[in-house]
């Protein structure tokens, strides 16, 4: 059995350890973050990896993420079966209508929940992705209807 002196140096050592293989880490992610921002930039410049949903999901989300990635394949697979049929999309956006400044503490009912539906026919089974200004369109040719919450 050690005596207590050599079991606290053991745990200093242990924690000094630790201390600087977080330090490393963080140092490393800082390193990646950077790369990040880096090849976000080239992307929304025209650079591309080769395929058009990964590009837009490192410009848009600024992150390599397949599960993202995944939600846009299965929704470009979901319009490519429906071409020249009706889509509605509902957008639900929530807002703040109250007053800003002079120590105002909003209170719930100064957000709004606000509600419009776009109705248009898809032309094209391909997502619209413009990395360069992080737009998805879904192709209905320019023509839809919108209705705002009222």
């Amino acid at each position: 059995m050690t005596n207590i002196s050599q079991e606290i140096k053991t745990i200093l050592d242990l924690q000094a350890q630790a201390n600087s293989l977080q330090a490393d880490a963080q140092s490393v992610l800082v390193q990646a973050n950077d790369k990040m921002k880096q090849l976000r930039e080239r992307i929304k410049r025209g650079e591309t990896t080769g395929d058009r949903i990964k590009d837009f999901v490192i410009a848009r989300y600024g992150s390599l993420n397949k599960e993202i990635e995944a939600i846009y394949r299965n929704l470009e697979e979901c319009i490519r079966q429906h071409v020249g049929e009706f889509i509605l999309m509902i957008v639900k956006e929530e807002n703040f209508h109250g007053c800003t400044g002079f120590g105002y503490k909003p209170k719930d009912e100064d957000y709004v929940l606000d509600e419009d539906l776009y109705l248009g026919i898809l032309t094209d089974g391909t997502l619209i992705l413009n990395p360069a200004d992080n737009k998805c369109e879904i192709p209905v040719g320019g023509k839809h209807v919108r209705c705002r919450d009222a």
